[in-house]
């Protein structure tokens, strides 16, 4: 069978046209594959993200647990391993026209620091017997607002005075012949590692027999918190 020059134009014009639109749908349909693709891999991406950022808050939820049981721990040992001041070793060291001198030894024999931050030292000498005050009476000349630390197991010597308005003419001898009365009180405060603030407060009277300070059982005077 044959054909004729124009038909077989015509067929080869409408086999490319078929070929042409063959080709067309094909590349439709490959974009379609191409567009949904890329929206599967934007999902998955925005899904991934999603994870990371939900991992990246479970990670700081579980630090901020970590650091709230080790504050916790840490405070537990602070209040367990408390600081403990005592006043030890107080005694006469010399005496002057005006005044008598005191030595003392503070002490640290808790386990952690101390952080002292206000101190009140007085020493008090009367002429005759003389009956505690009610109220702790200090004096102001005897306040210090230095503040230093003291370690678990350290301690600082330190000096008490008797002022000339607050002893007249008391002398060491009058007191030792029980014609005068002296008096050590004070008090320490001071913090411990976690902030809590503490105080210790103390009264000693000497002893003109024993000639040494002696501790007066009197919770008003006499205290450790």
């Amino acid at each position: 069978m044959t054909f004729s020059l124009p038909t077989v134009a015509m067929l080869i014009t409408a086999a490319a046209a078929i070929a042409l639109a063959g080709f067309a749908l094909m590349l439709r349909n490959s974009s379609r594959q191409l567009r949904q693709s890329s929206r599967n891999i934007e999902e998955i991406s925005t899904k991934l993200a999603d994870l990371a950022e939900k991992q990246l808050q479970i990670a700081r939820a579980q630090t901020d647990i970590l650091a709230k049981q080790d504050a916790g721990n840490r405070l537990q040992f602070l209040l367990a391993h408390r600081p403990n001041l005592v006043i030890r070793k107080i005694h006469v060291a010399r005496e002057t026209r005006t005044q008598i001198v005191v030595m003392y030894t503070l002490a640290n024999i808790g386990s952690t620091d101390a952080h002292i931050y206000e101190t009140n030292i007085t020493l008090i000498a009367s002429p005759g017997p003389m009956s505690i005050p009610q109220i702790p009476e200090y004096d102001n000349l005897a306040k210090s607002s230095a503040e230093f630390v003291l370690e678990g197991g350290q301690n600082r010597q330190g000096v008490a005075r008797s002022y000339s308005d607050k002893v007249g003419a008391v002398t060491l001898e009058q007191v030792n012949r029980n014609e005068a009365s002296l008096f050590v009180i004070g008090y320490v405060k001071y913090k411990d590692d976690a902030g809590i603030v503490r105080e210790l407060g103390f009264l000693r009277r000497y002893d003109p027999h024993l000639q040494r300070f002696k501790i007066v059982e009197d919770p008003d005077y006499e205290y450790s918190d």
